[in-house]
């Protein structure tokens, strides 16, 4: 009887025991189910929160650094810009074609060579005109996709040395965002200047929303904007190059002349001017005044008086 009573006491000794030991576990588990990571502890949660931060940080740094990449990279491929300039195998266009190589010649670094294009009899002018500055711009498309393409018409005339130039700082001001540059565009009326909605101007260039008159100098930035500014000209094709009917006779669609914002809205198209405008088309002195404008940092436009045009 004695042994039971011992052994009745030993077990019930051995159930509070156990039952403790219960209990603690169930705390740890409560525990650990609260806290199920180390890290979430107000000195490690700290660490997290700046470690977290930092690498925010580091990724809008290399968004930076990729973006002035970008710029640099378009930069580098100036030194060997390509591109076009239209001719014609006959007299007139011969002395030209003398006087734009000597102009190219003191551009090192330009790799613009002379194209002639056929010309259909089924073509008015301004339409082959058209389709040669499509031909020219699938040119460069295909073989140096990844440069800027430059495209003068061999009546085109500038300062010797100053074309390369004004092409790096409009690419150094605008940087890479942008898909058309008119580097000589003629204003024969100031309030249709105004109607383009000039933005960002800085020292030697603008942004407009379309252009005005001037196929014979302009740059087309490279990679998707090939083919948009390409997909712009077919567009205009497909209007067969309709004339306007006034005393003028002005084309309403030759190469990049009076592109409106509508039309470069549509084709999601960024276009930069030069500013003021340096590359003027020869033959027709009358006309010089029309590239003599500039804008102002004030957005306002005006006409450049003769001494500041050729200063500038």
């Amino acid at each position: 009887m004695q042994r039971f009573r011992e052994a009745s006491v030993h077990q019930k000794d051995n159930v509070r025991w156990n039952f403790i030991a219960l209990l603690v576990l169930g705390s740890q588990a409560v525990q650990a189910f609260e806290e199920p990571n180390s890290d979430a502890r107000p000195g490690k949660l700290q660490l997290q929160e700046e470690s977290t931060c930092s690498a925010f940080l580091l990724q809008q740094s290399a968004s930076a650094k990729t973006a002035v990449t970008s710029a640099d990279t378009l930069k580098s491929s100036l030194r060997q810009v390509s591109g076009f300039y239209l001719t014609q195998n006959n007299s007139r266009h011969q002395v030209r074609q003398r006087r734009i190589e000597g102009l190219l010649a003191a551009e090192p670094g330009l790799a613009v060579h002379a194209y002639m294009p056929l010309d259909p009899p089924r073509f008015t002018h301004h339409q082959a005109v058209h389709q040669a500055h499509i031909e020219m711009i699938e040119r460069c498309n295909k073989m140096r996709p990844s440069e800027p393409c430059l495209i003068l018409e061999d009546d085109s005339d500038w300062q010797p040395g100053l074309l390369k130039d004004r092409i790096a700082k409009i690419i150094e001001e605008q940087g890479d965002t942008w898909d058309l540059a008119m580097l000589g565009m003629g204003v024969d009326n100031l309030k249709k200047l105004r109607r383009l909605r000039p933005s960002n101007r800085k020292p030697h260039s603008v942004r407009l929303q379309g252009t005005r008159g001037g196929c014979h100098a302009y740059l087309v930035n490279r990679g998707e904007s090939l083919d948009k500014v390409l997909g712009l000209l077919r567009h205009r094709r497909g209007q067969a190059c309709a004339i306007q009917a006034t005393r003028h006779r002005v084309s309403t669609c030759t190469c990049v002349e009076r592109i409106s914002v509508e039309d470069s809205q549509e084709h999601n198209i960024s276009i930069v001017a030069a500013n003021p405008c340096f590359a003027r088309q020869t033959g027709n002195s009358k006309k010089d005044g029309r590239y003599a404008w500039a804008v102002s940092e004030q957005l306002d436009v005006r006409y450049l008086h003769p001494s500041e045009h050729q200063n500038s």
